[in-house]
């Protein structure tokens, strides 16, 4: 990665702080700026969901997330093109009030149009071991 990227990384990063915001508060709207029109999600094994569909799974989910974060993350640049990819962490609270960990790798793709970063492609893969005793670690600022 080149200096020439830092404004854009950090602004790739402040994007994805954005982005666990508003999934941990289920605020549809403020993913909305953010997504695409032509934004789609793709997780194995389900169908490929695009921007309408992404943003009210988010609106619905059926935990309370307590906390998401991630590991590992790493941004790379292809043009006007930035992939992310890292580890994210959840916990979150069922109806019976239990707590769970959660992990998933992911790539978001995000494309620089007009001079703004948009959220186009988001894959997630969901890790069958989490680490307990993960700390909170937080984004770059």
């Amino acid at each position: 990665m080149t200096n020439n990227h830092d404004p854009d990384e950090q602004e790739i990063y402040r994007i994805e702080r954005n982005i666990f915001t508003a999934i941990r508060t289920q605020d549809d709207e403020a993913l909305a700026v953010i997504v695409a029109d032509d934004f789609v999600f793709r997780c194995p094994g389900q169908p490929e969901i695009g921007k309408a569909e992404f943003l009210k799974s988010v609106k619905s989910f059926p935990v309370e997330i307590l906390d998401i974060w991630s590991d590992d993350m790493k941004v790379n640049f292809f043009g006007d093109i930035a992939l992310l990819t890292g580890v994210q962490r959840a916990r979150t609270r069922g109806a019976g009030g239990q707590e769970q960990l959660s992990a998933g790798a992911f790539s978001d793709v995000f494309a620089k149009r007009n001079g703004r970063w948009f959220l186009v492609l988001a894959y997630n893969v969901e890790l069958t071991e989490t680490n307990s005793e993960a700390s909170s670690s937080t984004l770059p600022a």
